[in-house]
């Protein structure tokens, strides 16, 4: 996660990024950086979009997934948001990723057992 910078830093980081992914040929996790980026500055749309080209590159990075529920789940598309944590989870069960999601999740139905 990177440290919050100015406005032009990021757009900065955001083209140099791109450039180095054409660059090194699509590199997946060069995609997955470059979403990050754009997911903390809260443009989901566009950090959707990177996600989903890394993982055409490289489909089973479970955290990836992780990432791509949390920007569909903050751009309330909350159906697309559990079909990846879900996915992530069978992915790789028991680690860390699994927990975060499980612990949401344990939230959420605390919170709002209607909806489950």
């Amino acid at each position: 996660s990177m440290s919050r910078g100015s406005s032009a830093d990021i757009a900065d980081a955001l083209f140099m990024l791109s450039d180095v992914i054409f660059k090194t040929n699509n590199n997946a996790s060069l995609y997955v950086m470059k979403a990050d980026t754009l997911s903390e500055q809260g443009r989901q749309a566009s950090a959707i979009y990177y996600f989903d080209m890394a993982l055409r590159k490289n489909p089973l990075m479970a955290g990836t997934i992780t990432d791509l529920g949390v920007a569909y789940y903050f751009s309330y598309k909350t159906v697309d948001a559990w079909i990846c944590f879900n996915l992530a989870r069978n992915i790789y069960p028991g680690n860390y990723i699994s927990d975060r999601i499980d612990a949401m999740e344990a939230s959420l139905l605390k919170k709002y057992p209607e909806f489950f």
